[in-house]
Order: structure tokens, then C-alpha cells, then sequence
């Protein structure tokens, strides 16, 4: 099958697999596609998240940010988080940037990281008082 582009239809291929692995690196691949074409606009990333079916696009967005601090962003992926009027979706963002935190940054640049998250989302987010 041939989509042109339109991430709306290969997502809807993507609903119909049933292993949930398998649809889960499926709507994956469509979100880190979504990536480059948005690049460091934050409101672009938002609005084609929105085009994905419901129950997907909060896993968009993290994997928007998520993309970014992969690729040695640290500013991007919190801006991505904050942007969301959704305190759910924000919480999720956050905690998704901490988790990969742990395998992209070392202890310092965890802990730096960690300063910029908002204290409300920080959880068990190492800070400059942490050892």
C-alpha cells in the first residue's frame, strides 16, 4: 500500500494490527516520522499529533520529546512538555524525559536536566541537592 504521505491512513493501518507490540512500534515509527518535519517548532508537533487517532496522540507527543533528547536535545523535549494544557500529558512528558535521562545523561547532566523539570513533575528526579 502506497499512503503519500498521509499519516492519518497509515495510522489507521496501524489500529488494525493486533499485537499490541507490534501496533505499538507501528504508531512509533509514524511518530518519529513526524519529527523531522516539525523540527524545533513545538505548536507543529502539537497540531500533528492532533491528526492521530485519540487514544494515540499523548503517546505522540512524548515520543516527539523523546526523539529530541535521543538526539541530544534538552530544550526542545521540555518545551514540548510544557506546552501541553493537559496536566496528564505533561506529568507522562516529564516523567518520560526523566526515564530516558537515566540512559542518555550521566549522573551531572541528570541532575542539571532534572533542575529544569518543573518541581511538581520531578517525582524521584535527582536535583543539584541529590547525591
Amino acid at each position: 500500500m502506497v499512503f503519500k504521505g498521509d499519516n492519518l491512513k497509515v495510522a489507521n493501518e496501524c489500529l488494525k494490527v493486533e499485537d499490541s507490540e507490534s501496533k505499538n512500534m507501528c504508531f512509533d515509527a509514524i511518530f518519529r516520522g513526524l519529527n523531522a518535519p516539525s523540527g524545533n517548532n513545538v505548536a507543529m508537533k502539537y497540531k500533528q499529533c492532533d491528526s492521530m487517532p485519540l487514544d494515540w496522540r499523548s503517546k505522540c507527543i512524548t515520543t516527539q520529546a523523546g526523539a529530541a533528547f535521543q538526539q541530544g536535545d534538552n530544550i526542545l523535549p521540555l518545551k514540548v512538555c510544557a506546552y501541553a494544557n493537559d496536566l496528564e500529558l505533561q506529568r507522562d512528558c516529564y516523567g518520560q524525559m526523566y526515564s530516558l535521562s537515566k540512559y542518555y545523561t550521566n549522573r551531572v547532566g541528570r541532575n542539571e536536566f532534572c533542575m529544569q523539570i518543573p518541581a511538581v513533575y520531578r517525582g524521584d528526579c535527582p536535583t543539584e541537592n541529590s547525591k
